[in-house]
């Protein structure tokens, strides 16, 4: 993908970049251990057996605001006599996020390992970019 960004202009440069920003974004993203959802009140009956719920309240009607933890509690399935292991088989896996905290290091790594030499004499620096006290050779500067 770096070396589509390099040989490419314009737009389609644009569109790589965005890709590999993302990919880096999204696998360093935070995964927060909550879920806020609007759900009928029959799922908010069957979460209430299942997840720590923090906050719900009703929004019209058969429909409730609810706040919890996405993984299922093993002592609230133990105590409505839900299967814990299959309540973790049968999760919503819309409230799930792959990350990867490790990539996402390595990729910030890689990038301040090859931009230290514009590092060094620059204002400031991002993952994918440096602000210079001068111009960069024309030969260095792939956009």
């Amino acid at each position: 993908m770096a070396f589509m960004k390099d040989n490419s202009t314009g737009a389609m440069a644009e569109i790589h970049k965005l890709l590999l920003n993302t990919l880096y974004g999204r696998l360093g993203i935070n995964d927060s251990p909550e879920c806020i959802k609007i759900v009928s009140n029959a799922k908010a009956e069957e979460l209430h057996l299942t997840h720590n719920i923090i906050d719900n309240f009703s929004v019209g009607q058969n429909k409730e605001y609810i706040r919890f933890h996405k993984r299922p509690d093993k002592l609230l399935c133990l105590q409505s006599g839900v299967d814990f292991y299959e309540s973790l088989i049968t999760e919503d896996y819309e409230t799930l996020i792959n990350t990867s905290s490790a990539v996402a290091t390595a990729i910030a790594s890689w990038s301040r390992i090859i931009m230290y030499l514009y590092i060094v004499k620059s204002h400031y620096t991002d993952t994918d970019s440096v602000f210079l006290t001068q111009p960069l050779n024309k030969n260095k500067n792939k956009g």
